[in-house]
């Protein structure tokens, strides 16, 4: 939708989709960070399109916020697999890099 011009539209269900993501137990787990991270990007994304920057700004650092969390949960239970620390470095370049954008 946001590709298609539809930036404004796109945002409600974004948003909605962010919410129901990082309140769902299950789904914050790392296995489904990329997922998150992608929603958080469209968000993102879709606000600049609006040119709402501050708003975009907001949604990346409650992306970066919630990799963060996600990052100390992982690490409550040592050893971590590998596989879960190279998906969280992934998604906190991915966010910081947007963070740097806006």
């Amino acid at each position: 939708m946001r590709i298609a011009g539809y930036a404004k539209e796109a945002t409600h269900f974004l948003a909605f989709n962010i919410l129901c993501l990082d309140n769902n137990l299950i789904l914050t787990t790392v296995k489904y960070l990329d997922w998150r991270v992608i929603n958080y990007v469209e968000l993102g994304r879709a606000y600049a399109d609006m040119k709402a920057f501050k708003a975009a700004v907001k949604v990346i650092s409650y992306g970066i916020t919630k990799v963060l969390y996600t990052k100390k949960i992982e690490e409550q239970d040592p050893p971590v697999p590998e596989g879960s620390k190279e998906t969280i470095v992934e998604a906190l370049r991915v966010m910081r890099t947007q963070e740097l954008k806006y």
